[in-house]
């Protein structure tokens, strides 16, 4: 069979790669210059890393259990991180149980609490009793408003941005189980892996490389403007060409599904006004690190990212030319005034607000770099499954499969990679 697929990013290429073992010829399509989507990678002048943040999980079984079948174990290393606080021009860890118990920003009741809160979150067997909460209502039953104000809108804000108030209760709900299986059960201390070897982009090239040998193709800058149909065949137009299939997989949002893909609309209709937020990333190469933490979390809601995330300190800085790497991320709707900012604008927004709290960090900056992207993940308030199905036309010849379906994970290259292998087999 004869498959083109619609976006090339880790989606994209691990349902490629899947349906080209079962004998299937697969294109790809990919807008951009590179292949990888979100979890593409950059050139950073010294070094090449992933163009945002990514860490694996020990619990993440489908992404490891692809980097294994291709072969790339060699390229895994698990390192512990440290998790931290910054609030009132202070760093605060909370990296171990030990940590925990030392917080300053809560009483000892208000930590058991917090601690409970967790534990009974991680016994909730059907999140389906969650319908129609969002994360906020729930986290604020649950936690009660004052460690909801210290700890959890702070995470709810470093991941979902201005919409953080629309978050399904089912995703956090996944994201405290995710994350707390991390942590050694006797210390309390998280580990978490990265690829050493310039990031993602050796699991991208070797999904390209591995639909090549199948005799399937990636196309990049190649922008699909059309989806129709065409004498029992899919027709795909790009700019320059047109493509005949059996099957079209599009992988891109499905708002943007619709725009090309007038005929089969009616396939993305319950997700096409799916609210979505997007990132504006400043990178910094640095002299000496920001912070001690790979995850540092803000309270103080001053500063314009929604937090500071020190690559190098779960990397080696060997791996970045000897310097420390810094991501400062602001996730925010596309339609903001930060979107529309230029580079040098934003760097200098976001450095201006850190001068205060370090006034050495004009002497300690190698070099900045900004990057945009204005879809990052879909946020919806009707009921979602752990499973959502997949929409096809009737005759299965078009199918809008995208990251919308991660159900109720929050977005990680684990449940996309998850997805990818649930619909291959469906297809």
């Amino acid at each position: 069979m004869k498959i083109g697929i619609i976006g090339g990013g880790m989606l994209g290429l691990t349902l490629g790669y899947r349906l080209s073992l079962s004998g299937n010829y697969v294109d790809v399509f990919e807008s951009e210059n590179q292949i990888g989507g979100l979890a593409t990678w950059e050139h950073f002048k010294t070094f090449t890393w992933d163009k945002y943040y990514h860490v694996i999980l020990r619990q993440d079984r489908a992404l490891l259990d692809l980097i294994d079948e291709l072969g790339l174990n060699h390229a895994l290393a698990f390192a512990t991180s440290k998790t931290g606080f910054f609030w009132d021009g202070a760093f605060h860890s909370m990296s171990s149980h030990l940590e925990f118990l030392r917080f300053p920003l809560l009483n000892l009741r208000e930590k058991m609490k917090l601690a409970y809160g967790i534990w009974k979150s991680t016994r909730i067997r059907n999140p389906k009793t969650l319908d129609g909460i969002t994360a906020t209502k729930w986290l604020k039953s649950t936690f009660g408003e004052k460690i909801y104000k210290i700890i959890w809108d702070p995470l709810l804000e470093s991941k979902f941005g201005t919409l953080k108030d629309l978050v399904p209760a089912q995703i956090i709900w996944s994201t405290i189980n995710r994350y707390y299986s991390t942590r050694e059960k006797s210390k309390g201390k998280e580990k978490l892996g990265i690829l050493k070897d310039h990031g993602l982009q050796i699991v991208l090239k070797t999904l390209e490389e591995k639909i090549e040998e199948k005799q399937g193709h990636t196309y990049t800058n190649a922008r699909v403007k059309q989806i129709f149909p065409k004498e029992a065949k899919i027709t795909v137009q790009t700019d320059a060409h047109a493509f005949s299939y059996d099957r079209v997989i599009s992988t891109i949002p499905s708002n943007a599904f619709c725009n090309i893909a007038p005929h089969f609309a009616d396939i993305a209709k319950k997700n096409k006004d799916v609210q979505s937020v997007g990132i504006i990333r400043v990178a910094l190469t640095l002299k000496e690190a920001l912070s001690p933490f790979y995850i540092t979390n803000l309270i103080d809601r001053s500063l314009p990212m929604t937090g500071i995330i020190g690559v190098s300190n779960l990397a080696s800085p060997d791996l970045f030319g000897g310097n420390h790497f810094v991501m400062l991320p602001r996730y925010d709707t596309k339609d903001s005034h930060w979107h529309g900012r230029d580079d040098a604008e934003i760097t200098r927004a976001f450095i201006d607000s850190l001068r205060p709290h370090f006034p050495k960090i004009d002497s300690l900056i190698q070099d900045s770099f900004v990057a945009k992207d204005s879809f990052v993940q879909g946020i919806w308030n009707f009921p979602i499954e752990r499973y959502p199905k997949v929409p096809k036309t009737k005759d299965s010849k078009v199918w809008n499969v995208n990251n919308e379906l991660a159900g109720w994970c929050t977005l990680n290259n684990n449940a996309i990679v998850e997805l990818a292998n649930r619909v291959a087999k469906e297809i």
